[in-house]
């Protein structure tokens, strides 16, 4: 299976608009993402569990990050038998002049790209995180509130619920987020981070509790970042504690 077209826009306001395309089929969905992070959320999907895969989103908008994340398991062969919990209030949204139908477009996302083991979780995240057990996920995207007490409260929330080997990736990490993400470290001990910094500033963190998997991943996302011709523009960097 190819990999994602990423394609470059610009809205009528001027912000910069991500759509990311499966060769295959057609199916198009426009993200609030940076151009490189389609390749940060499909390399990852190559470090989940092969089948069987436990997955959950606070925060899935159109299905732009669940469509990348599931392409990327798709063509790895991963998507047998994976869930996927998409969190998210699912309210009309105003986007500039537009008000976009955030339920609808969701699920238009799921059938025109065939994501098979969503399942939609309507409220706030913060509290919809229970009905995940304990150690019962191997991923958690964090895309929801991004005030400081509402993405504190989904990184809470959602932490329990993961396994020991489990990826937490916060999205929009600066701001308000980065010092929830920063109060969590000081509160939860063992975890370890990368950030993947682009030329705007504009970054993700990918935390785990294992320093090597963190290395393994950055390996493996610079060397898809060059393939996918973004590479020399990105900086990379271990926060936290310090690698063992």
């Amino acid at each position: 299976m190819e990999r994602l077209v990423v394609e470059h826009g610009v809205r009528p306001n001027g912000a910069s608009a991500v759509t990311v395309r499966d060769p295959a089929t057609g199916a198009a969905v426009e993200c609030l993402m940076t151009q490189y992070e389609p390749v940060v959320y499909d390399t990852l999907a190559g470090f989940v569990p092969a089948s069987g895969a436990r997955l959950a989103e606070a925060g899935s908008f159109r299905g732009g990050s669940a469509a990348v994340l599931w392409h990327g398991l798709r063509r790895r062969g991963r998507d047998a038998g994976a869930v996927l919990a998409c969190h998210d209030v699912f309210e009309p949204f105003s986007l500039g002049a537009d008000t976009v139908d955030i339920e609808a477009e969701f699920d238009a996302t799921v059938r025109a790209w065939g994501i098979e083991g969503a399942v939609k979780v309507k409220g706030d995240s913060k509290r919809t995180a229970g009905v995940h057990a304990p150690g019962s996920l191997d991923y958690v995207f964090v895309d929801g509130d991004h005030t400081y007490a509402g993405a504190l409260g989904d990184l809470r929330a959602f932490a329990p619920a993961l396994r020991p080997g489990g990826w937490l990736v916060v999205q929009d990490c600066v701001g308000d987020v980065a010092a929830a993400l920063a109060t969590f470290f000081e509160s939860e001990a063992g975890w370890h981070r990368v950030e993947i910094t682009p030329p705007d500033g504009h970054f993700v963190s990918v935390c785990h509790r294992d320093p090597e998997a963190l290395q393994s991943f950055a390996a493996a996302l610079r060397e898809a970042l060059g393939r996918a011709g973004e590479g020399e523009h990105e900086a990379f960097s271990f926060a936290g504690p310090a690698p063992q």
